[in-house]
Formats: C-alpha cells, structure tokens, sequence
C-alpha cells in the first residue's frame, strides 16, 4: 500500500514514462500539460515542445467546434479513450 504523495507521485511518473500506450494531459480549453513518451514518440515531439500546445495541433479527426463538444464532456464525464463518438 502506497503510504505517501512521493510514493504515489513515484508511481505515476514510472507508469507514464514505461507504458506503451499514449496519453496526455489537458487543461479545459484543451492545452496540452503533459505527454507520456509514447505520445511524443507518434508525434515526434518532445514533452517540452507539446507542452503548451493545443489539442487542435495534432488533432486530426476533429475540427474545432467538435473538439470543444469533446472537451465538455470530458470534463462532464471524466476521462475518454480514443476517437469520441458524435
């Protein structure tokens, strides 16, 4: 059982940087905060260069009016997994 913050912290940061999946970190308005390895890997970026962009930079399958739908219900909701479904 995790016993502290660091502990959990420690964690995070392991799964992020070793998982195979990509996955980021967004704020509201869909800027990006985080990017694991794996996603800038696929986008060949580094963390520091994704950080601050917006979703729309890479965003490929949605157009901005669709993206911000997206970004409601996720922040409605809770986290989603892959293409939304409209």
């Amino acid at each position: 059982m995790l016993k502290s913050t660091g502990e959990i912290v420690g964690k995070y940061q392991f799964l992020s940087r070793t998982s195979m999946d990509e996955f980021w970190i967004f704020d509201r308005t869909g800027q990006i905060i985080f990017a694991n390895p794996s996603l800038c890997r696929m986008h060949g970026y580094s963390a520091e260069e994704m950080a601050g962009k917006h979703l729309l930079d890479f965003e490929a399958v949605e157009d901005e009016p669709t993206m911000r739908s997206h970004l409601s219900r996720i922040v409605e909701h809770g986290p989603d997994r892959g293409k939304s479904s409209s």
